[in-house]
Order: structure tokens, then C-alpha cells, then sequence
């Protein structure tokens, strides 16, 4: 399966994944029932090494609301970056290290993710990641992301999140 192909029927499972979902996630630190804008599901078939995972989540927010969060300079608005839920972002996530009993751990570990492709998030060279919290129907566990400018591996060019933890409840009113 070529890189387009696999990368079409990734964002194909995370939008349909997303529509099926039968009722609202809500979300009991703020008790928002928005949560299907911000989900995960466990995608099968890597052969780069770690497990994946596909993400949706919205960011970034209107140049008249900026905030500072989506670049270093307030007058430096950048579109569909920071808080906000402007835009729609997805993409695939390489977890590492990924020890399956570490998911359901009661003392979150930290984990490093690598995009699968260049594509993935955004197609700006840095990402200004706002908080989110992405509720993994299938386990009914929580995939955290902490705030951060996300920057590139200088050989594959995807995005590196670090700092990701998986709990059972949401950290991040994702706003």
C-alpha cells in the first residue's frame, strides 16, 4: 500500500470513526459533551515499530481572538494554531516506548509520539499544540497532550509530541 493510500484510509477511519461514534463523550472535568471533536482509535497494520494511533482534535482560533498561544509574538497570528477549535487537525501517531500495561496504569507513564507522515497535524514547519484531551472509545481511557510547539524530526520531517500520559479521566478541558 503506497504512503498516499495509507495516509487517505487513516484520515477516512479517524472521520468515519468520529461519525459513528453513537452518542456524545462527555467529559467529566467540565462535563462538555463536544468531545467527539476530539477523539482516538488504535489503527492496526504499523510497520515502522511502535503502536499507532489515529488522533482528531480541533485548535487554533480567529486573528481577532488571538491570544498569544498560536506563535511566540501576539501580531504573529498563525490560523488553526493554539486554543481554540477553530480547525480540524488529524493524523497517525507512532507511540514509544509502548508498554501495553502501562495504558491501564494507575501512575500515568510519559510517552514520546512521531507522526507517520510529513502531512500529519499541520503543514506549518512548527505546530502550536494547545492542551487536548482525546477520549479512546475502544479502552475508555483518555490520551493526553500537554501544551507545546511541536517541531519536525530533521530526518523524517513529522512532527515529535512529547509528554503524551493515558488516564482514565480527561486532564485538559480542551478549549
Amino acid at each position: 500500500m503506497s504512503k498516499k493510500t495509507t495516509l487517505l484510509a487513516t484520515v477516512f477511519c479517524c472521520t468515519l470513526f468520529a461519525a459513528c461514534t453513537p452518542e456524545p463523550i462527555q467529559n467529566e472535568n467540565t462535563g462538555d459533551t463536544s468531545s467527539l471533536a476530539f477523539t482516538a482509535q488504535w489503527l492496526p497494520g504499523n510497520t515502522k515499530g511502535g503502536p499507532v494511533i489515529g488522533i482528531t482534535l480541533r485548535a487554533g482560533h480567529k486573528k481577532e481572538n488571538c491570544d498569544g498561544s498560536c506563535s511566540q509574538r501576539k501580531e504573529a497570528h498563525k490560523d488553526c494554531q493554539g486554543s481554540g477549535q477553530e480547525c480540524s487537525q488529524v493524523g497517525s501517531l507512532e507511540l514509544h516506548p509502548m508498554f501495553p500495561k502501562a495504558i491501564h496504569s494507575t501512575t500515568p507513564s510519559h510517552y514520546t509520539a512521531y507522526c507517520l507522515y510529513p502531512e500529519d497535524i499541520s503543514d506549518e514547519e512548527t505546530f502550536a499544540m494547545p492542551d487536548r484531551s482525546l477520549y479512546i472509545v475502544s479502552d475508555g481511557q483518555w490520551l493526553n497532550i500537554p501544551q507545546q510547539t511541536l517541531h519536525r524530526d530533521p530526518e523524517t520531517h513529522c512532527f515529535i509530541i512529547n509528554n503524551i500520559t493515558f488516564t482514565g479521566q480527561a486532564l485538559y478541558s480542551n478549549q
